[in-house]
This record gives C-alpha cells, structure tokens and sequence, in this order.
C-alpha cells in the first residue's frame, strides 16, 4: 500500500526539474488508486524515479516514472537494491520508436525481451450485417451469452490454461468476478458444456478493450473462437471502436482478426520485458 499524493509529487517533481518523464506503462488513476489499496504494491522513490513494485503469487511486476526513456540503469540499480530473488515483469507500452528505443537500453541492462504484441484496431461502422453466429447450420447446440458468477472457477481455468500468467492484461481470480458482474465476459457453449470464455471492457461509450478470448484445448480448431468473436462485437452499435492486443508470432490470432476486419496499428506496440535475478 502507499500514499498516492507521494508518487503524484515525484511526478511533478521530474516535470519541474527535466521538464517531463518517461513511463513504462499507461497507468489512469483508477488504476493507481486500487495498486495504492493493495497490501502487495509498494511504492519507492528515488533521485531519479519512481518504481511501483507488485507482488503477485510467483513474480513481481514493476511500473516505474524516470527522466527520460534512456535511463534504463536507475531500474537496474532499483531491482538490485531491492534484493529481489523471483523473476520481474516489465510492461512497456507507447509508440513504436519510444518503446524500441527503451527495450533496446533495458537490454543493455540484462533485463530481456520476453513477448512483443501489436495493437490491432476494427471501427465498427455498420450494425446491420448477419453475423456468422446466426448463419452457421452445420454447429447445433452452440450458444453463447454473458458469463455467470457460477461459472467464475471454470472461466478462469480456461484462462489459466491459455495463457501464461505474466500477460497482464489476463483477467485474475481477484478480478475475475467484477467483469462477470458488469456483463465483461461472454462464453460459447454446446450441449451444455462451456467451451471458451471472452473477457472485454467497456472503456467508455464507444470504445471497447477486447482483453482475452480463449477456447479449452480439447474443442479447440473447431471454430468456436471466431463465433464467439462475432457474438461478442454485434453486442455494441455501430461506431464502437474495438482494441486488441495480438502476439506477433501468433499466426492464427492475426489471420482470425484479419478476417474480421481488424486493421494492425502501425504507431504502438505493447512489449513484456522479463529481469530474472
């Protein structure tokens, strides 16, 4: 837990003396307020930044504010003071050439690129076309809707299962629960058995975080990811702007968002950087 007057004072303080700062992610201060009411988040503030340190069960993840985004060995010099001995996630998210140029000093710092993932972009202009949920014949029994608290354990085990934990952006068993309240995650069933899970959030009127969508390995290649995909965009109107974020080396995510006319967004990228002690 810490003082969120502290870190908004460090912030102002690198404004006034180098005239801005670097942040490795996009923090709004929703977010920042729950990571200063959580007993697992810290705060430290040195000379040259200032470091939000995470714990969750088997690593760290590290939000920092620096001088600049050359300054990658004041984050080195904070993780060896800190003594840490479980691996540390690094989100870095901005423009293209700004991250690069970032995770190219991080580098340099033994602190390594684990996963790079791109922003795909899809502007929903028109609400009136059949969607290939409704026109399937050949999958009987399939049908989707909002998730149910009761279903929470078995979604998040489809998550888990898909995923890997470092994925920030993977809802959590502490997180879990709100998106199914506010009607955030859609699943697909067949014969009564839930199959995959689609957790997104609603950012403002019309703008939409497609978070995750996974299917259970054993109905996967069946096509289910793609009606689920289809059943989750004809929910919102028409001049919703839907935003995702794809691993580049994930071919069949990328020919599946191709084919529902996502667009790649050639000006951010989103990487995972991994220091392991």
């Amino acid at each position: 837990m810490f003082d969120v007057k502290n870190l908004r004072n460090k912030i102002d303080n690198l404004k006034q003396n180098h005239g801005s700062f670097y942040s490795n992610s996009i923090l709004m201060n929703n977010i920042i307020e729950k990571m200063a009411a959580d007993e697992n988040t810290t705060l430290d503030i040195t000379k040259d930044g200032a470091f939000i340190l995470q714990k969750e069960k088997e690593f760290f993840r590290l939000y920092y504010y620096l001088t600049d985004s050359d300054n990658a060995l004041e984050v080195k010099k904070y993780l060896l003071q800190k003594g840490i001995t479980k691996p540390v996630i690094i989100d870095v998210t901005g423009r293209i050439n700004s991250v690069q140029r970032h995770v190219a000093k991080m580098k340099e710092e033994d602190i390594k690129l684990h996963a790079r993932y791109n922003r795909w972009l899809l502007y929903k202009k028109n609400n009136s076309e059949e969607t290939r949920f409704s026109s399937i014949s050949n999958m009987n029994e399939i049908s989707c809707g909002f998730a149910k608290i009761r279903e929470e354990k078995v979604v998040l085990n489809i998550f888990q299962e898909a995923f890997e934990p470092y994925i920030s952006h993977v809802p959590t068993k502490a997180t879990i629960r709100a998106h199914i309240e506010k009607n955030e995650i859609c699943t697909i069933y067949k014969n009564s058995v839930l199959m995959g899970a689609f957790c997104f959030e609603r950012l403002d009127s019309s703008n939409v975080h497609l978070n995750v969508i996974a299917i259970s390995k054993e109905y996967s290649g069946l096509g289910l990811g793609l009606i689920l995909y289809e059943y989750v965009l004809q929910l919102f109107s028409e001049n919703t702007k839907f935003i995702c974020w794809i691993d580049e080396t994930n071919m069949p995510s990328i020919r599946m968002h191709q084919a529902l006319g996502f667009s790649k967004d050639e000006k951010m990228i989103f990487d995972i950087l991994i220091y392991s002690p």
